[in-house]
């Protein structure tokens, strides 16, 4: 979805085995519920280029991978152009993903990325969390739960740009987060 403005919702979609993401928002405001990403090509929700729309009640699968890093969610805005930044407001998540050493993650939260996601359970990836490219203070993400990763919740040996944050540690302190893993 490009630029899709908040007149509009999406509920109650399914998509099914594609070559690419499940679902991609490109900026705009668009609202969506009840979606369903069903072994995605790429990542299940991907979200980037100021996208500030309020996505709730979806669930993401992956069965087997195509491309070589598949993540549950992708969330990118821009390095070299902060405005709009990326601020999607998510909450009542379930991404099951399926460990193939590429690696990928439940989440891969990247370029001052903002938002508040709340009650995600996220499990099955090669790691939960990867936080890339200067992390905002104006990203939230409460009252969720992590288990069943490959390597755990972070790959310690990740050496990208996330200005030293340690993701599992980031992630325990926020409010109502646990990782059963632990």
């Amino acid at each position: 979805m490009g630029s899709v403005g908040s007149g509009t919702r999406v509920s109650y979609v399914q998509v099914n085995t594609t070559w690419d993401d499940g679902f991609e928002w490109f900026g705009g405001s668009v609202s969506g519920d009840h979606l369903v990403s069903n072994n995605a090509g790429d990542d299940m929700f991907d979200m980037d280029q100021g996208f500030t729309g309020e996505v709730h009640t979806i669930f993401g699968r992956q069965v087997a991978t195509v491309k070589a890093d598949p993540n549950g969610f992708e969330w990118d805005s821009s390095l070299s152009d902060l405005q709009p930044a990326t601020h999607p407001v998510v909450s009542n998540v379930t991404l099951c993903g399926v460990p193939e050493g590429k690696p990928n993650y439940g989440m891969v939260l990247r370029e001052l990325i903002q938002g508040d996601i709340d009650n995600v359970a996220f499990t099955g990836f090669d790691y939960g969390i990867d936080l890339r490219d200067d992390v905002s203070t104006d990203l939230s993400l409460t009252d969720s739960y992590s288990w069943g990763h490959y390597g755990g919740l972070a790959n310690a040996a990740e050496a990208d740009n996330d200005g030293g944050v340690d993701e599992a540690e980031w992630f325990l302190e926020q409010d109502g987060n646990v990782d059963f893993d632990e």
